[in-house]
């Protein structure tokens, strides 16, 4: 058994470098003989293992809340992701106003624009011979302007008509109390194209 400078099962860290390096072989063990770690870095947090404790818990969001966010040690100023950071019936609401703009053909829609923006990044680092795919391709924003002015021209009768996009949402009452994911989102429903 190889030993690790942390007791992950006690000691969990997502940042930890030596994570990263030997994924495969410290989720294995932990999924073998942990199934739940603890964390207490930052705020601390719960780590499940197992597919039938996080599958109970994802469908029990009375119990396990994503209300206010499930990103771990959340940095500052950090917007939620909604859908999957509300709970119903908020949630609900918002997947149904958004399921028919991820139908297959919408989505086959957009994949010249998404294609062209991929290749314009992977253009970038190509002739590099190696990247560091996180920062190089999936959190440049640039260009994404534009696959976002695509989708909000597809999702227009919505934003047009704030009430009625807010009614098709559901969940909210005019003067009721919000969440900040649940303000998120519902602002991000009603930013005009």
């Amino acid at each position: 058994m190889t030993t690790y400078q942390r007791d992950y099962t006690n000691d969990y860290d997502l940042d930890d470098p030596e994570l990263s390096d030997n994924w495969d072989a410290i989720v294995a063990d932990l999924h073998a003989r942990c199934p739940i770690a603890r964390s207490e870095t930052g705020e601390g947090y719960w780590v499940l293992n197992g597919h039938d404790d996080v599958s109970r818990c994802a469908k029990d969001w009375r119990t396990f809340t994503s209300r206010d966010g499930f990103i771990v040690n959340r940095p500052p100023g950090m917007p939620y992701f909604a859908p999957a950071e509300i709970d119903p019936p908020l949630q609900r609401g918002l997947r149904r106003v958004l399921e028919p703009f991820l139908r297959q053909q919408t989505v086959a829609d957009l994949e010249p624009i998404v294609r062209q923006h991929a290749n314009a990044l992977i253009d970038r680092f190509i002739d590099n011979g190696r990247v560091e795919a996180v920062s190089a391709f999936a959190n440049p924003t640039d260009n994404l302007y534009s696959i976002s002015s695509v989708i909000r021209k597809a999702c227009l009768p919505c934003f047009e008509n704030k009430r009625r996009c807010m009614a098709m949402v559901g969940g909210y009452q005019p003067g009721s109390r919000l969440t900040r994911a649940d303000s998120v989102s519902l602002i991000l429903l009603m930013q005009p194209g």
